[in-house]
C-alpha cells in the first residue's frame, strides 16, 4: 500500500513540460502581459507529448481588443497547428490599453521536461 503512494506521489511531483512566449511583432502596444497570458492559456501540445520540443510561430489578432482571432500557425506539422488554433481561437487577453484591432506574431518555445 505504501508503494502505491509513493508511486502517486512520484507522479504527482514530476517536472512540467514549460511553454515559454516572446512577442517577435506586433502592431499596437503590448503590455508585457500579454507573453504572461499566454503561457497560462496554452497547454502542452498532446504530438509534442514524447518528449519533443521545438519552436513554433504564431500570428494572431485581438479582434475587439481582447479576443484572439485568425489565428494562424507557422509550422510543418498539422496536427500541431490545428492544437494551437483551436487552444488559442476565442480566448481573451487583457491588456493595459486595448486597441481596437492588434495583430502580433509570437514565438512559443516548448521545452520537455
Amino acid at each position: 500500500m505504501n508503494v502505491i503512494f509513493l508511486g502517486l506521489f512520484l507522479l504527482l511531483q514530476r517536472p512540467q513540460d514549460k511553454i515559454q512566449v516572446q512577442i517577435l511583432e506586433r502592431s499596437g502596444k503590448a503590455s508585457s502581459e500579454i507573453t504572461d497570458q499566454l503561457a497560462s492559456i496554452l497547454t502542452y501540445p498532446q504530438v509534442l507529448a514524447d518528449g519533443k520540443g521545438g519552436i513554433v510561430v504564431v500570428q494572431f489578432y485581438l479582434t475587439d481588443g481582447i479576443t484572439i482571432g485568425r489565428v494562424k500557425v507557422f509550422s510543418g506539422d498539422f496536427a500541431l497547428n490545428s492544437d494551437l488554433v483551436r487552444q488559442l481561437t476565442g480566448k481573451k487577453l487583457y491588456q493595459a490599453e486595448p486597441g481596437a484591432l492588434n495583430q502580433y506574431t509570437v514565438k512559443l518555445l516548448f521545452k520537455p521536461h
